[in-house]
């Protein structure tokens, strides 16, 4: 990307993540006993500058929330 800044340094840039996560746990024969599912969200925006020893950065505000861990059975995901 010659000559184009990667991370747009404008302030009011936003960037949205949504994230899901799953966790299968296993007895110790190795056969699926539970899986957990999780999603997070989280929002990433510029915000100002300030200036540190002369020189100037851009500051960024971050905020989200995960839900953590939900038990699904694995015979409602066709696992049994």
């Amino acid at each position: 990307m010659a000559g184009h800044a990667f991370y747009p340094l404008t302030i009011g840039n936003r960037w949205d993540y949504e994230r899901r996560d799953c966790m299968r746990m296993l007895n110790a024969d190795g056969d699926a006993i539970e899986d957990l599912v999780w999603t997070s969200e989280l929002t990433r925006e510029l915000v100002g500058t300030a200036d540190i020893s002369g020189r100037e950065y851009v500051t960024e505000r971050e905020s989200g929330f995960a839900i953590r861990p939900l038990a699904i059975s694995t015979t409602a995901l066709g696992l049994s």
